[in-house]
C-alpha cells in the first residue's frame, strides 16, 4: 500500500513539480504466530534521482 503526495513548489516557493510516496512496511506472514510483521525498506533503493 502506498500514498502519493504531489507538490508544485519547493520549500522556497519556487515552481517545482515533484511527488512524495509513503510506503507501508507491513507484510502478511504465512504462519499464525505473528500474521503481520514490518519489512524494512532501504530508502536509497527507492531514490529516483540520477
Amino acid at each position: 500500500m502506498a500514498a502519493r503526495f504531489r507538490h508544485y513548489e519547493n520549500r522556497d516557493g519556487q515552481p517545482l513539480l515533484h511527488d512524495h510516496v509513503v510506503l507501508s512496511g507491513k507484510v502478511r506472514r504465512l504462519d499464525d504466530a505473528c500474521p503481520w510483521t514490518a519489512k524494512l525498506v532501504d530508502d536509497d533503493a527507492l531514490n529516483c534521482d540520477d
